[in-house]
C-alpha cells in the first residue's frame, strides 16, 4: 500500500464511526443521525449530563451550561440509545465541593475574566428512562486579559494560583478572618482555587480558596504544618 492510499484510508475511517462484525473483520459504519439541539429530550439530556459531570469533577468550579452546539444518536435497539453532545459550557462561582445545583450557580462575569469552553460527552438513555454518562472530554480557556482590559481596563486579570502573591493574599485574608470570628481558629489554607490582579485604580489582589482543620499548626504561609487524617476536613 503507497502512502497516498494509507491517507486516503485514514481519512475515510476519520469521517465515520465503525464496528467490527463477523469472521473476517468486515467494516460496518455505524448510523449515526442528527438530532435537533432544541429537542425536549436533547435539552434534558444535556443538563443531566452536564450534573454528572460536575459531580465526576473534584477540582474547579462548577460548569454550567451555556448552549447545545451538536448532537447525534446512535440507536442501540433494546439497548436504548447513545446520544454524543457537543456541549458548550461556562465556568460558574460555585466551588465544586458546594452543595449548590449548578442551576443555581451565577456564571462567572466577563469582569471577572470569564472561562468558557466545550465538553465532548456520550450519554446512554435506556428504554426505561434511565441515563448514563459513559464519557466526557471538557476543555476550557480563559478570556484574553488583553480583550478584558479593552473594555475594562480597570479590572483585575488572572494570576497564577501557586504564585507567592495569591498564597500571600490567602494567608493574610484568612488570618484577618480569624481575628473576627471564633469559628474559624483552626483553620489553615488549604488550596488557592482562583487569584486576580488589578493595578488601577490602585494595586490588589483577589483570592478564593478552600480551607481545612489544622491540628498540628500553621505554616507562615497560612497552610496546614503537617496533614492527618483529622486535616481532611474542608
Amino acid at each position: 500500500m503507497d502512502i497516498c492510499t494509507l491517507l486516503l484510508l485514514i481519512s475515510l475511517i476519520s469521517l465515520h464511526t465503525f464496528q467490527v462484525k463477523g469472521e473476517g473483520f468486515v467494516l460496518k459504519p455505524i448510523e449515526l443521525a442528527p438530532i435537533p439541539c432544541n429537542d425536549k429530550a436533547v435539552e434534558k439530556l444535556s443538563r443531566l449530563a452536564v450534573t454528572y459531570i460536575n459531580e465526576d469533577r473534584t477540582e474547579g468550579y462548577k460548569f454550567a451550561l451555556n448552549r447545545i452546539a451538536n448532537v447525534y444518536l446512535h440507536a442501540q435497539g433494546p439497548a436504548g440509545n447513545v446520544y454524543y453532545l457537543d456541549l458548550d459550557v461556562l465556568e460558574s462561582k460555585c466551588h465544586i465541593g458546594s452543595p449548590k445545583p449548578w442551576k443555581r450557580c451565577d456564571v462567572r462575569p466577563f469582569m471577572e475574566t470569564q472561562i468558557s469552553g466545550n465538553c465532548n460527552t456520550s450519554i446512554l438513555h435506556t428504554p426505561e428512562g434511565y441515563s448514563y454518562l459513559y464519557s466526557y472530554d471538557c476543555a476550557l480557556v480563559p478570556d484574553p486579559p488583553e480583550k478584558l482590559q479593552q473594555t475594562c481596563p480597570a479590572c483585575p486579570v488572572l494570576l497564577a494560583v501557586e504564585s507567592p502573591e495569591a498564597m500571600n493574599a490567602a494567608g493574610i485574608t484568612l488570618e484577618f478572618y480569624k481575628r473576627q470570628s471564633t469559628l474559624g481558629a483552626g483553620l489553615g489554607v488549604k488550596k488557592v482555587t482562583r487569584a486576580a490582579a488589578q493595578n488601577v485604580p490602585t494595586k490588589a489582589i483577589f483570592v478564593e480558596y478552600t480551607v481545612q482543620q489544622c491540628p498540628e499548626g500553621f505554616t507562615e504561609r497560612g497552610t496546614c504544618q503537617r496533614l492527618t487524617l483529622k486535616s481532611d476536613t474542608q
